[in-house]
């Protein structure tokens, strides 16, 4: 009876294992809907418009929820700052950390005004309080569009191209990720 009893239980132990690996699955799937969800809501959900110039904006998350964001910052003098940024990994952690870079990002421009120094300052907060292992990388740029002078710093993100009637320039600026 033993022998053939064996293998029904071992089968029975089998779907509950799938079982639970399917709600546990159907659990992470939700608690990274959501995640996502308030990822997008931290997201600018217009580009700026400026006369005589074209912002176009593209976001698309490696996974369900990543550290990829961008965000415009409007000054009362008419200035527009613009951040481009990645934070290393994937998942919920990376979005955290987004979030956090963010606000930080934000408080800092309300303060400072050399790119430089708003880079400096967020770094200086988010640097004792980030997981090990990871790390951010964002260029920040303040536009003055009356006058076309862009002012920018850059935390070890890819180098940014401005284009112009007259072609595509590298915008030249290399600095630690924060």
């Amino acid at each position: 009876l033993a022998v053939q009893a064996a293998p029904a239980v071992r089968v029975a132990q089998l779907v509950r294992q799938q079982e639970l690996a399917a709600v546990e699955r159907e659990r992470i799937e939700s608690e990274l809907r959501v995640a996502r969800t308030i990822q997008q809501t931290l997201l600018p959900k217009a580009v700026p418009a400026l006369d005589g110039w074209e912002i176009a904006a593209y976001w698309q998350p490696a996974r369900a929820v990543g550290g990829d964001f961008y965000d415009f910052l409007q000054f009362p003098d008419g200035r527009l700052g613009l951040v481009i940024a990645d934070v290393t990994d994937k998942g919920v952690p990376a979005a955290l950390v987004m979030a956090t870079t963010r606000t930080l990002l934000r408080a800092a421009a309300e303060r400072l005004i050399s790119p430089s120094e708003v880079l400096e300052r967020a770094n200086e907060v988010l640097c004792p309080d980030i997981p090990p292992k990871m790390f951010v990388t964002c260029l920040y740029a303040v536009l003055d569009p009356a006058t076309g002078r862009l002012q920018y710093a850059n935390a070890g993100h890819d180098m940014p191209y401005l284009r112009r009637r007259s072609g595509v320039e590298e915008l030249r600026a290399r600095g630690m990720p924060l």
